[in-house]
């Protein structure tokens, strides 16, 4: 899982792990779609995180050479 580009995810798939009921693992599984499908259609750009957590290089077009598991997609309100 992608910790640092995919974070509620990786909450969700950890509290399914750590003992969490399947209604709640399920209905947060489904709320994240509907706002994935409303409000993060499509980023706007890209930027890379770093073992420290901090952002830099942020792009336009995703690099798809570099490791997935640092690109973190931006999004606008």
């Amino acid at each position: 899982m992608k910790q640092n580009s995919n974070p509620i995810e990786y909450l969700i798939e950890f509290a399914w792990a750590s003992g969490a009921d399947r209604f709640v693992v399920n209905n947060a599984k489904d709320e994240l779609k509907k706002l994935q499908e409303n409000n993060l259609a499509s980023p706007v750009a890209w930027a890379r995180i770093n073992k420290y957590g901090d952002l830099f290089d942020p792009r336009l077009c995703n690099n798809i050479h570099v490791d997935q598991n640092t690109v973190v997609p931006l999004y606008r309100k």
